[in-house]
């Protein structure tokens, strides 16, 4: 294949202003040039704001990276500081550069990566993952020692979080 797709999570206005909820934006652009190809965009509200920032990006022949960096409309009614379409193009720009790797399925074999779930402890409790360990997100860079014994000889480290960013 020569195209690569990602999907984050997001809000559709300022999360923490009343009546906020979740937009998913999948993208796909092309491998070698990371042009936006197409989206798809589901939510209860701003979706069509959404579809219309990605309709003009295929239209223009626009970069996945270039997503990152458009300077959206934002009011806390209405849009975050930091738009879920940004948030697509942040994502694009760490695949192409070969920073994160987001994987389909997990390996079912010996070479499992370790999960961890960086989720607070609470939602960690309510929610478990299974064979996950859970080590929240604030307590990361302390227990680096920890995380290197769970997985030795360069074994590969899957984080999990709230909404997948």
């Amino acid at each position: 294949k020569n195209f690569e797709s990602a999907t984050v999570v997001g809000h559709n206005h300022a999360s923490y202003y009343p009546q906020s909820t979740n937009v998913t934006v999948k993208a796909l652009w092309e491998r070698d040039s990371g042009r936006v190809l197409g989206g798809q965009i589901t939510g209860v509200d701003g979706v069509d704001k959404r579809r219309d920032v990605l309709a003009t990006a295929i239209a223009g022949k626009m970069k996945i990276d270039e997503l990152a960096h458009l300077e959206l409309s934002y009011a806390p009614p209405f849009g975050s500081a930091r738009d879920v379409i940004n948030t697509i193009g942040f994502l694009g720009q760490n695949i192409r550069r070969g920073l994160v790797r987001p994987l389909g399925n997990l390996p079912t074999n010996d070479q499992r990566p370790l999960s961890l779930d960086v989720r607070a402890d609470a939602i960690s409790h309510l929610h478990p993952i299974p064979d996950a360990v859970n080590i929240p997100m604030e307590q990361i860079r302390s227990r680096l020692e920890e995380i290197e014994q769970l997985a030795p000889d360069g074994r590969e480290i899957i984080t999990v979080c709230n909404v997948g960013k």
